[in-house]
């Protein structure tokens, strides 16, 4: 009675912590600091559990990591490239406590709900501030998704970027969608589960954030098909069913609020006011600033100066509104270009490739296509800038590392029908 005690108490106490970790995610990223430090802690408590051949799999990540440390000794801002490796050492972190303490994907998976659930609360919580403005305002609840409720104005309230909090709901849409599958039989959990994917969709119209527009016409692809394969069993019906879903994402996305306008930007949009949106256009003025911002093709400027880099660049080419506003390269692949050279992105190809390769071999369900998003997503946004990117990439890479050889499938992520 006493040794089981023992382990009831390490099992939750473990798990509580892995709670925290997942529900800290994207709230304040000293929140979610403290718990990696607590995490942390706990795995060097249990380092006689602590197993070697399992750290071994993610030597992307120690690569990864070098090639940062390597870069001090040649970068001029020294002070700046010691913070890097501070908010890289995640790269070390996470493969340390996966390698230590006891994790399944049944586990994962259910720290996954939680991490859902966390979001889906915090759209609500936007939700109840933009609507109160509204009221206050005395504006038309039509103007939900108007610019001056949406995008920005609707994420400022959880001090969550648009981009990151998209990135989440897509989790969360991936999530649900999987409780679906895996428990058809239940009539509660598929009606719940669907209002809550359609109100998840609805926030992500909101944020207006086009990558993830795109995201989110893939994924309710990807996934309304799964659901749709056992429910229509001839082909034809299946097809047509999912050409008249399409025609309504397109149109929905495209003619919905502020949402078409910022699509529209992208290719040039004029207000009434005369100003005009050509981003796409300054996109493409970023990217060739961030290439022509590299001193040295093979390492890089190194870590320290890579925000000086190609601040001087956009002070060079004219670019005051760059200059201004403090922009990195909003490409991930070329912010580690002029950051650490062709060594730098071939390491960071290095994780997406072995990611890649182990998703596919595994049983992952509807998460596999997390692992297409993200590394379009890397095309217009530097993710390991930021906290909550940087976070939510290295947990999503190790936690495929760590599954893709572990005979302990307890079938959490299969498309099983229950």
């Amino acid at each position: 009675m006493k040794a089981l005690t023992k382990i009831n108490f390490k099992f939750n106490l473990e798990y509580l912590l892995l709670a925290f970790l997942f529900v800290s995610i994207p709230l304040k990223n000293s929140v979610n600091t403290t718990a990696i430090f607590l995490l942390t802690a706990y795995s060097l408590i249990k380092i006689r559990d602590f197993d070697f051949l399992k750290l071994k799999r993610f030597y992307s990540f120690f690569i990864f990591f070098a090639l940062v440390v390597l870069s001090l000794t040649y970068t001029e801002n020294f002070p700046l490239g010691i913070r890097y490796i501070e908010k890289y050492t995640i790269f070390l972190i996470v493969p340390f406590i996966f390698a230590t303490i006891n994790i399944d994907k049944k586990k994962i998976f259910s720290l996954l709900l939680l991490f859902s659930a966390t979001i889906v609360l915090l759209s609500l919580y936007c939700e109840y501030y933009v609507i109160s403005n509204i009221v206050l305002n005395g504006d038309s609840f039509s103007s939900l998704l108007n610019k001056r409720y949406s995008y920005l104005n609707f994420s400022t309230p959880v001090d969550i970027h648009p981009t990151y909090f998209s990135l989440f709901i897509i989790i969360s849409i991936l999530t649900v969608f999987q409780l679906i599958l895996n428990y058809r039989s239940s009539t509660k959990i598929k009606y719940v589960g669907i209002l809550l994917i359609v109100y998840l969709v609805f926030v992500i119209v909101q944020l207006t954030n086009r990558t993830y527009l795109l995201a989110l016409f893939i994924v309710l692809n990807y996934c309304i098909y799964f659901y749709l394969l056992d429910v229509f069993k001839r082909k034809y019906t299946l097809v047509l069913s999912m050409v008249g879903i399409n025609i309504l994402l397109i149109f929905g996305f495209t003619q919905t609020g502020f949402a078409q306008k910022r699509i529209q930007q992208v290719f040039g949009y004029t207000y009434a006011n005369g100003y005009k949106h050509e981003d796409g256009k300054k996109k493409l003025l970023q990217w060739s600033s961030a290439i022509g911002a590299n001193d040295n093709i093979v390492f890089g400027n190194g870590m320290g100066d890579a925000k000086t880099s190609i601040l001087n660049e956009y002070e060079e080419r004219g670019y005051s509104y760059y200059l201004k506003n403090n922009y990195n390269a909003h490409n991930q692949y070329l912010e580690l270009y002029f950051g650490l050279g062709l060594l730098g992105l071939f390491s960071l190809l290095l994780i997406l490739r072995q990611g890649f390769i182990l998703v596919n071999k595994g049983s992952f369900g509807l998460y596999k296509i997390l692992f297409l998003i993200l590394p379009i997503a890397f095309l217009t946004e530097s993710y390991l800038e930021r906290h909550h990117g940087l976070v939510i990439f290295v947990l999503a890479y190790a936690s495929i590392i760590l599954f893709s050889k572990d005979s302990n499938d307890l079938g959490a992520f299969n498309l099983e029908r229950k």
